[in-house]
């Protein structure tokens, strides 16, 4: 295990073990991958700020047991939604009142 990958694993047994939905993301600009191949990430994040987040590329590809409502995040800003719940298999959650208007693809 090289130490970068126990840095990863550390931080991966610490978001399981950590409620996020109360971290300040308000200045966070990138989310891209953020919870890829979180196979047991589920936790409650509704409360996040993504007011500033521009890329939200493979946020929760392959993220298959992730099922939480985030229908009210502001993604105005967001460019890149691609892959986003790409084999998220769980989510059944509408994002129908997520603006999109600023998604380049």
């Amino acid at each position: 295990l090289q130490a970068s990958q126990a840095w990863i694993l550390c931080f991966i047994i610490h978001l399981l073990s950590t409620s996020i939905d109360s971290w300040n993301t308000s200045s966070v600009t990138t989310m891209e991958y953020m919870f890829f191949y979180g196979s047991a990430f589920n936790q409650p994040i509704d409360s996040w700020n993504t007011s500033s987040v521009t890329t939200m590329e493979y946020m929760f590809g392959r993220a298959s047991a992730f099922n939480q409502p985030i229908d009210s995040w502001d993604t105005s800003s967001v460019t890149d939604m691609r892959f986003m719940f790409d084999n998220a298999s769980s989510f059944n959650h509408t994002t129908d009142s997520w603006d999109t208007s600023s998604n380049k693809y």
